[in-house]
């Protein structure tokens, strides 16, 4: 039978871990829960505060620092059961299973596509993506919050918990494009629900050919980055300094 390990006997390296999945349980769902609060009292006067408040969980950031939080209270989960001695549990194995595929299927690609489109529209023109108005809703803090903290997550969890380039990854894209789908879904079905898309920058290119083009350019991002975070996974071992378990 395996014995509950000792606080003395847990690594380094798995303490860093869950101190990894417990700040991004906590910062992103205190910062959703201020972002949420923010909705409240005077601002929803603002008519173009009152829209973004109908599409707030419709938008790709949400979903993105959601499945942060998700993955993490699982694979905080699995730490503590691996700490009580039962790793060898089906429904830990279940759950390092969904992972292996979410993580670098949806989270990792998603996480770094966000802040690339976001901060690019931003830095041109800030009324494509977050008008003036969403300042007495969401602060430059929370902004940074979701739109840039989303990166050294992912990157913390590939440096302590990495994962193995597989020969096929077949089974990943399929799974970042079946979230892919089920988005974009969503994002049409909110057009035709409200007749106006959830962005501002699509508003602003439809009728024009820039319209696909944005679309696709965003949508072809994400393979690239999930390719692109296998490099980054071999480069952080070559520099690890401490013992990876």
């Amino acid at each position: 039978m395996e014995k509950v390990q000792s606080l003395r006997t847990i690594s380094t390296t798995t303490k860093l871990r869950i101190a990894g999945y417990v700040v991004t349980i906590v910062v992103h769902t205190v910062n959703g829960l201020i972002m949420e609060s923010g909705f409240y009292g005077g601002a929803m006067s603002d008519p173009g505060v009152r829209r973004y408040y109908e599409f707030r969980t419709r938008f790709i950031t949400c979903w993105t620092f959601v499945a942060q939080i998700i993955y993490a209270a699982l694979e905080l989960y699995c730490e503590v059961k691996n700490i009580q001695g039962k790793k060898d549990s089906n429904i830990i194995k279940k759950i390092k299973q969904y992972n292996d595929i979410t993580f670098p299927g949806i989270v990792v690609p998603y996480s770094f596509m966000v802040p690339t489109m976001f901060w690019t529209l931003f830095i041109y023109d800030k009324n494509l993506i977050l008008p003036a108005f969403m300042k007495k809703v969401v602060s430059s803090f929370s902004n940074h919050l979701v739109h840039t903290a989303v990166v050294p997550v992912v990157v913390w969890e590939m440096a302590f918990n990495p994962r193995y380039t597989r020969r096929s990854h077949a089974k990943n894209l399929m799974t970042l494009a079946f979230f892919t789908s089920i988005y974009l879904v969503v994002l049409i079905g909110s057009y035709y629900e409200k007749g106006i898309w959830p962005y501002p920058v699509l508003t602003y290119l439809q009728g024009t050919i820039y319209f696909r083009l944005f679309i696709g350019v965003t949508i072809g991002l994400l393979p690239f980055y999930y390719h692109i975070q296998w490099y980054i996974v071999d480069f952080l071992k070559r520099f690890q300094s401490v013992k990876l378990e």
